[in-house]
């Protein structure tokens, strides 16, 4: 798990310094994810930070290896923002040796948040993507797929365990589990802009 998160800073860190190229791409991106309103724990990925937000962002900093961007911790939540917008671009969150009744309350409570989620992979692995005009449904992504149409996905919830989710698991099985909010375009544009 440390590895996949790992990966996702080094791109990140890689990637970053031609973010500059589509600044205005960028921003109209970040503006209709904010419209979206997809947030944990106060945070909304694509809109700026609070003021309090920032005070705790300094008082919790993560150190990363670009100047571009910032990282904290906010009662178990890790965010990412942008540093000179301070807008939220990741947010994650990481249950290690977590009990199965633990797992199973965190995935009750993105099921509460987001609704049924879009794509679900082997009782291990949910995704939950949206589009301009919010979540898109299972019948929704099956229909574009069975079509052969495009998906519109401006950003996805994925959440990963190391226990089947829905499976009778023993009250004393220990797995590990994570989320992570982001927006696939987001990615790519710093990817393409490399």
């Amino acid at each position: 798990m440390r590895y996949i998160l790992s990966t996702i800073f080094i791109f990140i860190s890689l990637t970053w310094p031609c973010f500059d190229a589509h600044p205005k791409e960028i921003e109209a991106l970040l503006d209709r994810l904010a419209v979206l309103n997809l947030n944990r724990n106060g945070y909304t990925l694509g809109r700026a930070l609070t003021e309090a937000q920032k005070k705790t962002a300094l008082q919790h900093s993560i150190a990363i290896d670009n100047p571009k961007i910032y990282k904290f911790q906010d009662d178990g939540l890790y965010i990412v923002a942008e540093k000179i917008t301070d807008r939220v671009i990741i947010l994650y969150r990481q249950y290690y040796a977590a009990p199965i009744n633990q797992i199973q309350e965190v995935v009750g409570a993105l099921f509460l948040d987001f609704g049924d989620p879009t794509i679900f992979v082997h009782d291990k692995i949910i995704y939950w993507a949206f589009g301009p005009k919010g979540k898109i449904s299972e019948q929704e992504y099956n229909k574009i797929k069975e079509e052969k149409g495009k998906l519109d996905i401006l950003a996805t919830l994925k959440l990963t365990s190391s226990l089947e989710i829905m499976k009778k698991n023993g009250d004393m099985d220990i797995g590990n589990v994570y989320y992570i909010l982001s927006s696939p375009p987001v990615l790519r544009i710093i990817n393409q802009t490399r």
